[in-house]
């Protein structure tokens, strides 16, 4: 009877999925214009390191850490509004440096309307904050960004001393997560030469995939030039900045960045676009001023949308970037996780 039960609910799934597929596009846009997927908050654009390949060291915006105050009356909003997901990832920077990101996370996990919750470090600071601390809080995504290797090669790419430091915390953190039954998911993200024996077959690297899942390592061959800031000569040997997308390309569709996701930024500003956008320029609203979802649903996000639908403008930032994805081409690719995501938020 049990194992029926179950046959029949995983039909049920799939019949609901296949209908989710044929819900037309135009469909889905509406709903993404409606009400964004999740948000995201830079607890601070500082940084701990200063790599060669990320725009950080450009950065004019002025420095600082997001207010208790601003974090409570979004975070607020947000699980009024049905909640998501949550990212704790800055566009630069690391979210680390913020000493209380683990009572944010607390706070934001303590509500069953907040379903994941990520971010993306370098892992220079997961000692200080806490291995057990960050594992225990909520946090169900922790990715590293790191080079292995050796201490030149990360002093080269990542800026500071700190190699024998990271790799330790890389790897006891990993450990842990392995012995607590995998509570948060872990992944790996490698700046490294292409010379991919060179790191393979480190001691390090071999200790630390016994605690990692081979899926969950990636590396990078190709590099976004931060509109024209970084060159090859920036980056790990054998990688390559990729080829940018023609202007006349981009301006027939918004790039699917203007329908996703809020941005919450330290001062609390909100934008748009978490990739790339170091300087705020996508600016829709503060925080101080609306609640997220009207600014959301505001004129100057709809405008910046309508401006590149009817004649092809768009902000300064996205013109160089080579991350660009139109709304449509977004829509058909993750049209199922876009529609599932909204009835669990909604029903």
């Amino acid at each position: 009877m049990q194992a029926n039960l179950k046959f029949l609910n995983m039909a049920f799934k799939r019949y609901l999925l296949g209908l989710l597929n044929l819900m037309p596009n135009f469909i889905v846009k509406k709903i993404m214009v409606k009400r964004f997927g999740h948000i995201g908050f830079e607890l601070s654009n500082l940084c701990n390191a200063n790599c060669t390949f990320c725009a950080y060291r450009f950065q004019k915006r002025e420095k600082g850490k997001i207010k208790s105050e601003l974090f409570d009356k979004v975070l607020g909003e947000y699980v009024t509004s049905n909640g998501g997901n949550i990212s704790f990832s800055p566009t630069v920077g690391d979210p680390l440096v913020d000493k209380n990101i683990v009572d944010k996370i607390n706070r934001a996990a303590d509500f069953k309307e907040i379903k994941q919750i990520a971010l993306y470090t370098n892992g220079i600071l997961l000692k200080k904050i806490g291995f057990q601390n960050l594992l225990t809080s909520g946090l169900t995504q922790l990715s590293i960004s790191t080079f292995i290797g050796s201490k030149e090669g990360y002093l080269k790419y990542y800026g500071v001393n700190k190699y024998d430091l990271v790799m330790s915390n890389i790897l006891e953190i990993s450990k842990l997560n392995a012995q607590m039954g995998f509570p948060v998911n872990i992944t790996l993200h490698l700046r490294v030469d292409l010379d991919q024996q060179a790191w393979r077959n480190s001691p390090i690297f071999k200790e630390i995939k016994k605690y990692i899942k081979n899926k969950n390592i990636s590396f990078l061959t190709e590099y976004d030039n931060w509109s024209g800031k970084i060159f090859e000569t920036d980056l790990p040997l054998g990688a390559k900045i990729e080829t940018p997308i023609d202007i006349k390309e981009k301006s027939k569709s918004p790039c699917f960045e203007m329908y996703r996701r809020m941005h919450i930024y330290s001062d609390g500003n909100v934008g748009c676009c978490v990739c790339r956008d170091i300087e705020g320029e996508i600016n829709i609203g503060n925080v101080q001023d609306q609640t997220i979802t009207e600014i959301w649903n505001g004129k100057k996000l709809s405008n910046y949308r309508e401006n590149w639908i009817s004649s092809g403008e768009m902000p300064n930032v996205c013109k160089g970037c080579t991350r660009y994805k139109s709304i449509d081409s977004f829509i058909r690719k993750n049209k199922k996780t876009i529609l599932v995501n909204f009835l669990k938020r909604t029903y």
